[in-house]
């Protein structure tokens, strides 16, 4: 059991495999960079799924996917890659180091449509 300062978390909980995806930019016809997102590893951690909620985007009704990861800490990973769970692939918004530990919290959000 490691004490995360407010959380307890077990190691032992990390049980859902999690693909990371990285970006690599490219040029498309028209000459313009884009982001593809190429796979890169697994890791395992403890997956929370967040409350859902709606939003009106141009009388679009979009529905945001929230998960909250804890895991061990990824050097290279950044919020411009992805994380993929349970076949959905999710843009990371935030990377939280634990305090006095080898963990990080990512938080990351997948929109429908």
């Amino acid at each position: 059991m490691i004490n995360t300062g407010f959380t307890k978390v077990s190691v032992g909980s990390f049980t859902n495999r999690l693909g990371l995806f990285r970006p690599v930019q490219k040029k498309n016809e028209r000459g313009a960079v884009e982001n593809d997102y190429q796979y890169e590893r697994d890791i395992f951690g403890k997956v929370v799924e967040m409350a859902g909620s709606e939003t009106d985007v141009d009388n679009n009704l979009i529905a945001l996917n929230t998960i909250e990861i804890t895991t061990y800490h990824v050097p290279q990973l950044t919020t411009s890659w992805r994380i993929g769970h349970n076949g959905n692939l999710y843009d990371i918004i935030a990377i939280n180091k634990v305090e006095s530990q080898p963990l990080i919290v990512i938080k990351a959000m997948q929109m429908m449509q």
